[in-house]
């Protein structure tokens, strides 16, 4: 699909509050099941060197730890450089691949606390490597804050 609107909806049953204007092959899709996940969010870099963005712009408390909590996964032939940035400013760069990951799956914690008490524009990116299987697969796209944990 090319429809931005889609695009969104589709987001936001796995990446609730994020929502992207373009996307590469295949567009946004939702996947029955990806390396023994159910309901995998899908994407792909609309070129070797746009990566397709989803943004949201969250509003960190001022108390307790505020995170983003990702699970990540590449192709099976493929890899991809995951992008984080926080008001434009990169906080976290990695690939994702078949090697670097356990059972298929990475997962990931990046600290947003340090922008407590503000609004920050969050970007996370599916970006480019090599331009061969560079789906990006999501289980998990969630702002997680220690003082919501129940007590």
């Amino acid at each position: 699909t090319s429809n931005p609107a889609e695009f969104n909806d589709v987001l936001s049953e796995i990446a609730l509050g994020f929502t992207t204007t373009k996307v590469g092959e295949g567009g946004v899709a939702i996947l029955a099941e990806h390396k023994g996940r159910k309901g995998v969010l899908r994407t792909h870099p609309v070129s070797r060197e746009e990566p397709t963005a989803l943004r949201s712009k969250v509003e960190v408390p001022k108390e307790g730890k505020t995170t983003l909590e990702l699970s990540v996964a590449s192709h099976q032939n493929g890899d991809w450089k995951l992008v984080v940035k926080a008001n434009g400013k990169v906080i976290h760069s990695g690939d994702v691949g078949k090697d670097i990951v356990n059972n298929g799956w990475q997962d990931l914690s990046i600290d947003l606390t340090p922008f407590a008490g503000q609004s920050v524009d969050l970007e996370v990116q599916n970006s480019a490597t090599g331009w061969a299987y560079e789906h990006g697969f999501w289980g998990r796209l969630e702002i997680v804050n220690s003082t919501d944990a129940p007590k």
